[in-house]
């Protein structure tokens, strides 16, 4: 990581020309550029890391130095010289950086910064609520992304009511991005809840449960249907929030499925026909619904 201070004079000379022409080209600072913002906050997270590292350093020197500083540790029931930790702060530190570092796709610095002496959270939310996974999601930085699901990112959207990943990269064609999960062996026959807000401000969001191959008819995209097809998508799979099978339904009905190529329409209906639906599974009975026919009886 490299800082102003230790630039030389010609560099800090582009780096003042780079910035004058920002401020020349936005009138107000809400106007700059969200990646701008990101590599400030970067460096001025890194400058903090640095001066905790310093000080961590300048106080393990003192305890070299000092036989009586590491006696008092002793009779405190602590080790004479402090092991190699990280300080919490640092960690910290270390987590907020890395959500800015995915999200400018720099892969080899979220590495270093879930390594040895940073030791970062790879789910740290920033105040946004936004993880270096959903970042890097968002801003289609595929390789980073990769990076942090082998790493232990958790694949979920931002908010509660977006999207999630998988649901998102069907509906709108991402084949890269369905690509990515079926490297990283996830399940395209898993339903995700989808969270639907109602047009009046007084009415509870709704929540359904959708699978990728529903979010592929809703985006009308052939291509993520064929994707999902040739990976095992089950065309019979039955929607609890709708109390039938969708997906059958979608390819059956001529408006719907009028997107899709003569090709995949045709494995489609052959899946269909190999596979008869069975009847629905029943669904759980609630208490009120089993106190009903108790006195019905």
């Amino acid at each position: 990581m490299e800082f102003y201070e230790d630039l030389p004079p010609w560099r800090k000379e582009v780096y003042d020309r780079r910035v004058q022409k920002i401020l020349d080209t936005h009138k107000n600072t809400s106007e700059f550029p969200a990646s701008f913002w990101r590599r400030l906050g970067f460096s001025t997270e890194m400058r903090a890391i640095n001066t905790i590292w310093q000080a961590t350093s300048y106080y393990d020197k003192v305890l070299v130095e000092n036989p009586l500083t590491r006696f008092i540790r002793v009779m405190m029931g602590k080790p004479e010289f402090p092991g190699p930790t990280t300080p919490s702060a640092v960690k910290e530190l270390a987590g907020a950086a890395l959500v800015d570092a995915a999200a400018l796709g720099q892969t080899n610095t979220c590495e270093m910064l879930l390594g040895p002496g940073f030791e970062a959270n790879v789910n740290t939310k920033n105040r946004y609520g936004h993880s270096a996974f959903s970042y890097a999601f968002a801003r289609k930085r595929l390789g980073t992304a990769s990076f942090l699901i082998s790493h232990g990112a958790q694949i979920r959207s931002a908010s509660k009511y977006a999207w999630h990943p998988v649901l998102k990269a069907s509906h709108d064609g991402w084949i890269p991005a369905l690509n990515m999960f079926k490297y990283h062996k996830m399940d395209f026959n898993k339903g995700y809840a989808v969270w639907e807000r109602e047009k009046s401000k007084f009415a509870r969001p709704q929540k359904y449960i959708m699978y990728p191959l529903e979010a592929a008819f809703l985006g009308k995209q052939s291509r993520a249907v064929r994707f999902l097809l040739d990976n095992g998508a089950d065309v019979n799979v039955f929607n609890p929030s709708t109390g039938f099978y969708t997906i059958r339904a979608l390819a059956k009905d001529s408006d719907s499925s009028a997107f899709l190529d003569v090709e995949t329409k045709e494995i489609l209906m052959k899946k269909i026909q190999e596979s008869p639906v069975a009847s629905a599974p029943q669904q759980p009975r609630t208490l009120m619904q089993r106190v009903r026919s108790s006195f019905l009886r």
